[in-house]
């Protein structure tokens, strides 16, 4: 967009600018409040991000690989292939998270990049259907 106004809004916007300046503020308002130095609070949310940090990294690289696979068209070659088969959805979405599984080793990355995979398979499927293929 051309209007400064408007890029501004986008960014203010964005999801992620809104969750960072929540944090933020929150971190500001409520560590005041509580009377927190600003070592204590450096404290209490290093020691808040450790717990975490495992889980993001492993998400984030599951994400990161699903990103690859997709990229690389595995996502619409897996659809072009079963095209021809009788096997639901959901069946064809649990059996790719399993391939993946077994190639990674890891749950949360085969379950990360099998929901990216199979989410063209949601097309044309009706809101209960998609429902039932989110659980």
């Amino acid at each position: 967009p051309a209007d400064l106004t408007q890029r501004v809004f986008d960014v203010i916007g964005n999801p992620m600018f809104a969750l960072l300046v929540a944090c933020l503020l929150g971190l500001f308002t409520l560590g005041r409040a509580a009377g927190f130095t600003r070592d204590r609070l450096s404290e209490t949310v290093e020691k808040s991000l450790m717990p975490i940090a495992g889980v993001l990294l492993i998400v984030a690289a599951g994400g990161g690989f699903k990103q690859v696979l997709v990229d690389a068209g595995v996502g619409q070659m897996i659809l072009d292939i079963s095209k021809d088969w009788s096997v639901p959805a959901l069946l064809l979405a649990w059996l790719i998270a399993v391939i993946i599984r077994l190639a990674t080793g890891s749950a949360t990355v085969a379950t990360v990049s099998a929901a990216g995979l199979a989410s063209g398979l949601a097309d044309g499927m009706s809101t209960t259907h998609v429902a039932l293929m989110v659980l």
